[in-house]
């Protein structure tokens, strides 16, 4: 009885066109662990289906997943890579593997005598992995939200008034790195994000906080300034992993969600890790 169970799957389809990418979307994994962060992550898994294959083995792609993603083990794009290797060990009718990754991450500051509990962290990493030939392509990046003040109305009111009156913002910087194969993680960019803008603050006594908000109204920015930094931070985070091919691309945008405005001023930078390591030199 078992054994004339049919296999509707393996069927000839009505129409022999090869499918691109058929998987599982919203692939919530229990948490895991990227270097001293938790990480909650969310896993997308596809491999491409040929004309004389109706449908894919979906419970194939599914097992696949929970065999190399466990509870707290660790998250890095040697993972994304096995994660490819296995599904298209299961599934001996693709050639092509696509995963990609996105989470949030959670870690604690330690400043002065009060821990800081943060969730202001993203990454994101994915790759497309071919048989017999491994990573076509592969990208590794990060996002984090920042503090700016709009240095336009700083310099005008300073003319008209002789007081440096502006306005401060929330930003968003999201920024990833895309090669053949990368060796620089998604945390480390991340890291390097953080390092752009002022991050908020949630422990901040008054005295604190004074100085804080002088350093940030001090610091004025647009958003192409962050833009333009996070670039160039980013081209020299991978120039120091060797990761500087030609075929090296990286893709910065940064969001400003303004307080005196109703809308949202985004920038966007994308360019060649060799081409802006060589403007900048």
């Amino acid at each position: 009885m078992w054994d004339e169970i049919p296999d509707i799957h393996s069927e000839k389809p009505s129409v022999e066109l090869g499918v691109d990418r058929v998987g599982l979307l919203k692939l919530r994994a229990p948490p895991m662990r990227v270097e001293d962060y938790t990480v909650l992550p969310v896993f997308k898994a596809f491999v491409n289906l040929p004309g004389y294959a109706r449908g894919a083995h979906l419970s194939r792609i599914y097992e696949a997943y929970v065999r190399v993603v466990k509870p707290h083990g660790e998250l890095s794009l040697d993972l994304l890579r096995t994660l490819a290797e296995e599904l298209l060990r299961v599934n001996d009718y693709s050639d092509t593997a696509l995963v990609s990754m996105r989470g949030r991450l959670y870690y604690t500051v330690a400043r002065g005598n009060v821990p800081e509990y943060s969730g202001n962290g993203f990454i994101y990493a994915g790759l497309t992995f071919k048989r017999g030939v491994g990573s076509l392509r592969e990208y590794s990046g990060g996002g984090v939200y920042g503090l700016s003040t709009c240095p336009c109305a700083k310099a005008v009111a300073r003319h008209l008034y002789g007081e440096p009156y502006t306005h401060m913002q929330k930003v968003r910087i999201d920024a990833l790195l895309e090669s053949r194969r990368l060796r620089v993680e998604p945390v480390e960019v991340f890291k390097r994000l953080s390092g752009i803008v002022h991050v908020p603050r949630n422990h901040l006594k008054r005295i604190d906080e004074a100085s804080f908000v002088r350093e940030v109204y001090e610091d004025s920015s647009f958003t192409e300034d962050i833009a333009r930094r996070a670039s160039l931070e980013l081209a020299r985070l991978a120039a120091s992993r060797g990761d500087t091919g030609l075929d090296g691309v990286l893709y910065v945008r940064v969001r400003s969600y303004e307080t005196i405005h109703e809308y949202v001023v985004e920038s966007v930078v994308k360019a060649g890790v060799s081409e802006l390591l060589g403007v900048v030199k």
